[in-house]
């Protein structure tokens, strides 16, 4: 996009899980999940409803923390765990 923002689930939750310093599997234990099903849903272009909650649970965060645009620069910054 031409303002520099990244409207994406899957950068937001890395930079979730870079300032948790929280790895896929920690992640996936949270949610209840396996560590497949984790990836399969970030590669979701419109996850449901219900899957954003487990996310946002998951964090401590509210859902639309989850939606809010990422910036280039606020994803650059962030230490993306291995494996996310």
């Amino acid at each position: 996009m031409s303002d520099g923002k990244i409207n994406n689930l899957k950068a937001r939750v890395q930079i979730l899980m870079a300032e948790r310093g929280m790895d896929m599997k920690e992640l996936a234990q949270r949610m209840g999940v396996s560590t497949q099903t984790v990836y399969t849903i970030l590669g979701k272009a419109n996850p449901r409803v219900d899957t954003l909650t487990r996310f946002a649970e998951a964090f401590g965060v509210d859902v639309s923390v989850l939606l809010e645009p990422v910036t280039a620069e606020e994803y650059g910054n962030a230490t993306i765990p291995r494996g996310a």
